[in-house]
């Protein structure tokens, strides 16, 4: 049921709102083809990573990759405008990340292997973004749509052509929602091929990305307790695959516009109204959201209100900078915090996956930041605060009746049936429904 994936009532009108990047209709959306190429790069870039940390002896520290594309996409965003093109996933310059060497030396490599291995994965990173570049587009690329009981195959060209992306069939129809709703704000109708493309593009570049648990989402219960108790219905971070929202920020405006993002919270100004902030866990990221926020609360003259979901790692700048912080609100109470093993979020590859929920990876903080106006319209109580914690326990509950009671548990099941599905898939091709034949 599309119900549980997304709110589909709420309605979100950003007509007010002051966005400093191109609006959709002046924008220049992604094609499969370029979307394909850029995909091949960053398996070329991620597997780079895994030589270059082999040959030091060691292996590749958890989520440092995903970690390192964030920084370098909040470098380059914040350097270009909005009439400058920038590579939107790859590190395009060759700024020399020292965070990169730090998740390095953290994964137990000596200094001098961290900086080489970093030096020459910057590098490679500028030569494949360079390609990718020179590249022409080619928007005469067919989608092949393949049908099955439970999931959509959408390959370029044949139906088996490979790399092929797989959505199960509610995120499919999801988006369809999402996709149709747009198109009418535009005055645009409904176009089948059009739609198909987009919607390859967006899987396209979420797997490039990858870093599912990075990508995590806070449950539907959750959002129903920030929505009823606080009027939350906007998304500073999500993407079409784990909105709740049929409107909220991503990191892919190119993508993702068409199913309703308006683009990056780092370019986005709102004045007044109650949103979520969940950044992904990049230490850089998270600070530079903290201090967005602050700045937006400083500036506005009405009820403004933000929900954080941080991890609770409180020896990042970014844990002082929101402690700190002179609009958090209820400084005389602890931290509302929650043990990983106690609670769970929506894991990022939840389009694909066969469990929906995942267990957390880390202890969660949850804060609140607010203007005076938006402390009084939004008053956070203790009993507030105790639903967002039972909302976010259930979602681990869920998880551990499907046979998952820790995040090492919920990893293994899922790379099986992930295999399964694979091998499933090969011996079912003549049961298949080619949907570009109806």
């Amino acid at each position: 049921m599309t119900e549980e994936i997304w709110d589909s009532n709420q309605k979100c009108s950003v007509e007010n709102f002051r966005v400093s990047q191109p609006l959709p209709n002046t924008l220049s959306l992604s094609d499969p083809i370029t979307e394909l190429s850029r995909f091949t790069a960053a398996k070329k870039l991620r597997s780079k990573l895994h030589k270059l940390c082999g040959k030091h002896g060691g292996k590749v520290p958890v989520l440092a990759f995903e970690r390192w594309l964030g920084r370098c996409n909040l470098i380059q965003e914040k350097s270009s405008n909005s009439s400058e093109k920038y590579e939107p996933l790859l590190p395009s310059t060759k700024w020399f990340d020292d965070a990169f060497v730090k998740d390095l030396i953290r994964g137990r490599f000596y200094e001098t292997a961290a900086n080489d291995i970093v030096s020459k994965m910057t590098e490679y990173s500028a030569n494949l973004t360079e390609e990718l570049q020179k590249a022409e587009k080619d928007l005469s690329a067919k989608i092949a749509v393949t049908e099955r009981k439970f999931s959509v195959q959408l390959a370029i060209g044949k139906r088996e052509a490979k790399p092929y992306m797989v959505i199960n069939q509610t995120h499919y129809k999801k988006l369809r929602q999402l996709y149709s709703r747009h198109q009418a704000e535009s005055n645009e109708k409904f176009n089948r091929e059009s739609f198909d493309k987009a919607v390859y593009c967006t899987l396209t570049r979420y797997e490039a990305l990858s870093g599912h648990g990075y990508q995590a989402a806070l449950p539907e219960h959750a959002f129903d307790i920030l929505h009823s108790r606080l009027s939350v219905n906007f998304e500073c971070f999500a993407s079409p695959l784990n909105c709740r929202y049929e409107r909220y920020c991503s990191a892919f405006l190119d993508t993702d516009s068409v199913f309703g993002s308006i683009g990056s919270f780092f370019k986005f100004f709102p004045t007044k109204g109650s949103f979520e902030a969940n950044p992904p866990y990049v230490p850089e990221v998270i600070l530079a959201t903290v201090e967005h926020i602050n700045v937006l609360l400083a500036a506005s003259k009405k009820a403004l209100s933000f929900v954080l979901i941080i991890p609770a790692w409180k020896e990042i700048h970014a844990w002082q900078k929101v402690m700190s912080s002179p609009f958090r609100q209820r400084k005389q109470c602890p931290v509302l915090e929650i043990k990983a093993n106690s609670h769970g979020f929506c894991d990022g590859a939840q389009y694909s996956r066969q469990d929906r929920f995942r267990p957390s990876s880390f202890d969660t903080a949850i804060f609140f930041l607010q203007n005076e106006l938006g402390a009084e319209k939004w008053k956070v109580t203790d009993e507030i605060e105790k639903e967002i914690l039972q909302s976010l326990s259930k979602a681990l509950e869920l998880s551990t009746q499907n046979g998952v009671g820790n995040i090492e548990q919920y990893e293994k099941k899922n790379h099986k049936f992930v295999n399964n599905n694979v091998a499933d898939n090969k011996k079912k091709n003549d049961q298949d429904i080619n949907v570009n034949k109806r």
